[in-house]
């Protein structure tokens, strides 16, 4: 069995510690607090009072009065700003330790057995902390302690970006928070979202949505010989010569292999009904793109 490691760049890693940590973040959080443990992570979001997101995170408990949440490097000032004058309310603080790990992303060559559901399982030695993730390669990502991280021999001929985009993982950034819906990204498909819980920041609406309302938009993954996406951030789809409607939002950062493009996207549903489309993107004003669902979705 081969494994191919790389370093995963930019990722931040926020800790929330003390006796109220859970309580704390089951207040704010869309996925349960009480389905992580030692052994289990969630995938999950914050959102604000209108249900959108603020930043996708993937938890894991590492001691039973703290947590730690990875996500974009560019998100962890910012939500320790947003929720520090709730904190102050519990027996908890939060600090960001994107300095104490480097973040790994360990792939392997052994067939993939996917789930339907995906499967956070937390492995711990050493102070070492791997976190799988399910789709359609078998991977994890490593938590090493900086100084620890030199021991590893990188491989990026896998490309671990290009896998999130296929599996429909989402890292919301900072240029894109606060843009989209739990359900306009697949959030509850990657077992982000829960409804059993009780009250947390936005959710009335993301409830609302689930039980009443009919979503309008998904994930999709969208590929282009065509164009690398590096200029797309709305995506427009060519009706004729002279129109275009737009059909929905860039998610993650254009990925490009073997001469393809490829974008992770919130698209109308109804566009998952066909295999191709025309994009609008001057200046080129017509486009072939593929279009499918990802993995988790």
């Amino acid at each position: 069995m081969t494994l191919y490691t790389q370093t995963l760049s930019p990722t931040g890693i926020i800790s929330c510690k003390g006796a109220d940590a859970g309580k704390f973040l089951q207040g704010q959080i869309t996925s349960n607090i009480d389905e992580i443990s030692l052994s289990n992570g969630v995938f999950g979001a914050f959102c604000n009072p209108k249900g959108r997101i603020k930043t996708t995170f993937l938890a894991l408990q590492v001691a039973e009065e703290e947590f730690l949440l990875v996500m974009d490097s560019s998100q962890c000032d910012y939500i320790i700003s947003e929720l520090s004058p709730y904190i102050a309310f519990f027996k908890a603080e939060l600090t960001s330790v994107t300095e104490t790990y480097q973040v790994i992303g360990v792939i392997s060559d052994a067939e993939s057995q996917p789930t339907e559901i995906p499967l956070y399982t937390v492995l711990e030695s050493d102070g070492i902390f791997e976190i799988s993730m399910s789709g359609l390669k078998n991977r994890a990502l490593k938590l090493v302690p900086r100084g620890l991280d030199s021991e590893y021999q990188f491989d990026n001929s896998l490309n671990w970006d290009l896998l999130d985009i296929e599996d429909g993982y989402v890292w919301i950034n900072e240029s894109n928070r606060g843009s989209f819906l739990p359900h306009d990204i697949n959030l509850p498909a990657l077992g982000g979202v829960s409804y059993e819980k009780g009250c947390y920041t936005g959710q009335e609406i993301i409830a609302r949505m689930h039980y009443r309302g009919n979503p309008k938009y998904t994930a999709a993954v969208i590929e282009s010989l065509e164009t690398d996406f590096s200029s797309t951030d709305q995506l427009l789809q060519q009706v004729d010569e002279d129109d275009s409607k737009k059909i929905g939002q860039v998610v993650s950062k254009p990925v490009s292999e073997n001469g393809k493009s490829t974008i992770l996207a919130s698209v109308s549903k109804d566009l998952l009904d066909g295999s191709h489309f025309q994009l609008s993107n001057q200046p080129n004003p017509s486009i072939l793109c593929n279009i499918k669902k990802p993995f988790f979705g």
